[in-house]
């Protein structure tokens, strides 16, 4: 089992060493397992990602830091669905889930309502990525109460007009067939149908 720690600032850049604000990752065997927040030379907050053999209480009480965001990952087809669980003191404080295509791009931001764990649907955002370059977002995806588009923006739509479209009508008059091509984003559907 090998132990590596790497160090980046703010933007994800390797730096060669601890700075006042940077972030301490710690690997084993290649892959994250930790990493520490530091803040004014002080860590202040810990992502750990948990091991299938590990729990949530075991993590909690053997970290040693109040603020912990704990890092769940389960794979379903060709996605990878991160679940983000932050405890403030040991206290349930944010739940939000990350899915992923088999290129890491993100398809889907959705945050949950902590006391009855369903997904709050205005705190959903859905991804479309340019089909030839993964790493390009071209539609960003918001969605209502009730789960339908509520605006549009991205880089396609910054070409068509400045800001976002707001409302599924004016979305549908520039892409009139995007929806009947990929209708996963027609609503806040976590997992595509």
């Amino acid at each position: 089992m090998a132990i590596t720690i790497s160090y980046e600032d703010g933007r994800g850049e390797a730096i060669p060493k601890r700075e006042k604000f940077c972030e301490i990752i710690y690997k084993v065997d290649d892959v994250v397992k930790k990493i520490e927040h530091v803040e004014w030379d002080s860590v202040i907050r810990v992502t750990y990602y948990l091991s299938d053999n590990e729990s949530i209480p075991y993590i909690l009480d053997n970290c040693g830091f109040e603020y912990v965001t704990i890092v769940k990952t389960t794979r379903v087809e060709k996605y990878k669905i991160e679940e983000l669980i932050t405890y403030d003191k040991k206290e349930l404080y944010f739940i939000k889930k990350i899915l992923t295509d088999q290129f890491g791009s993100w398809i889907c931001r959705q945050e949950y309502d902590i006391n009855a764990t369903q997904p709050i649907l205005i705190e959903t955002d859905k991804y479309y990525s340019d089909p030839d370059d993964n790493d390009k977002t071209l539609l960003e995806f918001g969605y209502d109460h009730d789960g339908l588009i509520d605006d549009v923006g991205g880089e396609l739509i910054r070409k068509i007009e400045d800001g976002n479209l707001s409302g599924l009508d004016k979305f549908l008059k520039y892409f009139p067939n995007f929806l009947l091509d990929h209708p996963y984003y027609a609503d806040a559907n976590f997992l595509p149908h």
